[in-house]
């Protein structure tokens, strides 16, 4: 006869095991619930990457969002339930309307050096501090007006409108109270303070070399009788970020090599880029210094080829006026008309875009058909019938390309506040009353920078061309002389006197493309995939 091997069920084995974990409960219940803690020891925890700062209050980065609590206080804690429940503040009383919380401040409450807390370091805080620096307390506390001090140990925080939210971003982690008479009068970012704090937390800092460890220990003094448990609290291998306030603060000139300036300097496009529109705005900015007669005035005789006469590099004219100060001139002309237009078609394009995305509806039908209607005509036609029909002057040329350019911009924008507006945090701007104004601006469109700003180069290229163009074609301003200018006057002598064309369609070929190399650079640096890269 054959035995066969014992089955064991999933049902049975858990059984079992559940069985087996009971049996040390048992024999000693409550022990390892019900056990007095005990006051000692050090607790060891690794950070990384190292803070930049120790002060949660001037930055809302992981690292100092985790230290800095252990080293300050908020008004507020929060219990096991997510309750909120008094620190330095026992408690607080909110008026029928929302618009005014008085907070009791706690007696005996003192700073790490021993000075006593009081009610003016709150207003300070949260006044000068947090709502104008802090990265999430500029929304969070964009509608408090004030700090009114009815006796030494009560702030009332006045409102301009209700804001329940408010009262659960005062722990410590949100809202650090800072002392005031360490940071009044400072560049709080940069103040001496900062990398080695004072606050009325739980524990002191002892010790802190970066790179290496972070050394807290406990505050004997502290309000909370019996709290903190540890002795110390050690933070070993913290991993160093490089910082541009050591640069700064070193007299260096700036550009961190994470920095958006520094990253376009070091990309081949942007570099060469940079360096020709460099060249082209110092043209630019010393033709009134090397030619202060101006490009009109006959300067020679007409028609000299360059390098006949040493004083007339480029040659010059049927007229014999100087094509090198032409070309300087121009360069003027140009760079302004391009410029102009650019930013003019960037905020009627950013504006159109940011209220038909951010609205929707019938807002958005509106605004999006007259933004299709106007991409139907032909950009280069609208701008050469505007011009003839106004009239030649830089400022209706300047207007022209501008109203044929915003379109481009406003549905760029467009897309992104669409996406945007979903997004939790702007939903969270909603919840707490922020104005569609201060959404819009403050929190929406600095999301949207980068294509704009990507989008910026090529409009200021492609402003310039046209302004050529314009210019070319008889439509320019006969006031002032630019390089479509120049081109349309050397078409006439093209077979005989090439030279006057060559020199100003190279500069606007050689403009358009260091824009372009601009553009093509910024793309690669403004692109949160490829910031990361060394």
């Amino acid at each position: 006869m054959t035995q066969s091997s014992p089955r064991f069920g999933r049902r049975p084995f858990l059984a079992g095991l559940a069985a087996s974990a009971a049996i040390p409960l048992s024999a000693a219940p409550g022990r390892l619930l019900a056990e007095t803690p005990r006051a000692g020891g050090i607790l060891t925890t690794p950070a990384s990457p190292a803070p930049k700062v120790l002060n949660a209050a001037i930055s809302t980065a992981g690292p100092e969002s985790f230290i800095g609590p252990k080293l300050f206080d908020g008004l507020l804690g929060y219990d096991s339930g997510l309750v909120p429940r008094g620190q330095p503040a026992t408690g607080w009383e909110m008026s029928a309307d929302g618009t005014r919380v008085a907070f009791r401040l706690r007696k005996g409450v003192r700073w790490h050096d021993g000075t006593p807390f009081s009610r003016r370091d709150v207003a300070f805080t949260f006044l000068e501090v947090l709502k104008k620096i802090h990265g999430r307390g500029k929304t969070t506390f964009s509608g408090l007006v004030d700090v009114e001090p009815p006796d030494a140990l009560t702030a009332v925080f006045v409102l301009a409108r209700p804001n329940p939210a408010m009262v659960r971003a005062r722990d410590s982690r949100e809202s650090p109270v800072l002392p005031a008479r360490l940071h009044e009068g400072t560049d709080i970012p940069a103040n001496p303070a900062n990398p080695a704090p004072l606050g009325t937390g739980p524990f002191r800092l002892a010790e802190y070399e970066v790179g290496s460890h972070l050394v807290l220990e406990r505050n004997t003094d502290y309000w909370d009788a019996g709290y903190p448990l540890h002795a110390q609290r050690r933070h070993p291998e913290l991993r160093h970020r490089p910082a541009l306030q050591g640069a700064r603060s070193a007299g260096g000139a700036g550009m961190s090599r994470g920095s958006t300036p520094g990253r376009l300097a070091r990309h081949p496009s942007g570099a060469v880029g940079l360096v020709i529109l460099a060249v082209v705005l110092a043209m630019a900015a010393s033709a009134g210094l090397l030619f202060p007669a101006g490009p009109w005035p006959i300067a020679g005789a007409p028609r000299t080829w360059p390098g006949a006469d040493p004083a007339f590099p480029l040659g010059t004219d049927a007229l014999g006026r100087d094509l090198l100060a032409a070309v300087f001139y121009g360069s003027r002309v140009s760079l302004m008309v391009g410029a102009a237009a650019a930013l003019v078609a960037l905020l009627a394009g950013t504006t159109v875009g940011a209220v038909a995305g951010q609205y929707g509806g019938r807002t958005d039908d509106v605004l999006m058909r007259l933004t299709d209607a106007m991409q139907t005509i032909p950009s280069f036609l609208a701008a050469v019938a505007i011009v003839g029909v106004v009239g030649a002057s830089l400022t209706t040329i300047i207007a022209a390309i501008a109203i044929v350019s915003w379109p481009m911009i406003a549905r760029l924008v467009r897309a992104d506040f669409l996406r945007l507006r979903t997004y939790d945090f702007v939903q969270s701007c909603k919840i707490i009353g922020m104005s569609d104004r201060s959404i819009i601006v403050g929190q929406i469109l600095p999301n949207c920078l980068a294509p704009i700003i990507v989008s910026a180069s090529v409009l200021v290229a492609t402003a310039i061309i046209t302004e050529a163009s314009l210019s070319f074609l008889g439509l320019g301003d006969p006031n002032v002389m630019n390089w479509g200018t120049i081109l349309g006057i050397g078409r006439q002598e093209l077979r005989t006197g090439w030279y006057m064309t060559a020199f100003p369609a190279g500069a606007l070929v050689v403009t358009v493309l260091a824009l372009s190399l601009i553009g093509d650079a910024l793309n690669d640096v403004l692109n949160p995939r490829l910031k990361e890269r060394p």
